[in-house]
């Protein structure tokens, strides 16, 4: 070995340690490289099936309410009943009548399985969720607004 060495022009060896440190550098960064990847690859699948779940559970809310309403009064004060008892009133924004059968709420950060609870609650109750706009964020959080109809 000491023979290649001592016959090799300055060339070939610095060629030769720029491929040992290349490759060296190449070990080093591909294992966080792969991790991360894998990382990303795995919370991509998980809120891929969020969205499915999402879907399905919004198009399950939509099927299940019933044909009449429930609501005898303000249907403004019947939301904002129904989101301090399913406590997520502290994630409203804002909270509007457009007039005397349709009510528009925007949430900031709020728990999906929660608002989906309140949804729920609503529909059992004979409104109906006409328009349903969501942002997903972390952790099973969404943001977005609501519109409420009666029927």
């Amino acid at each position: 070995m000491n023979g290649f060495w001592a016959g090799s022009d300055g060339r070939t060896v610095a060629a030769l340690a720029a491929v040992a440190v290349a490759a060296v550098l190449y070990m080093i960064a591909a294992g966080p490289l792969d991790r991360a990847v894998r990382e990303r690859s795995a919370r991509v699948e998980r809120l891929e099936r969020d969205i499915v779940w999402m879907r399905d559970a919004a198009q399950r809310i939509r099927d299940t309410g019933p044909a009449g309403s429930a609501v005898k009064g303000s249907l403004l004060a019947f939301a904002d009943q129904t989101l301090q008892q399913a406590g997520i009133s502290s994630a409203v924004e804002r909270i509007a009548a457009e007039n005397t059968d349709s009510v528009r709420v925007w949430f900031g950060e709020v728990e999906f399985a929660r608002l989906a609870g309140w949804l729920a609650k609503v529909s059992e109750a004979g409104v109906r969720v006409s328009e349903c706009r969501l942002d997903g964020r972390d952790r099973g959080q969404v943001k977005g607004e609501v519109r409420l109809k009666r029927p």
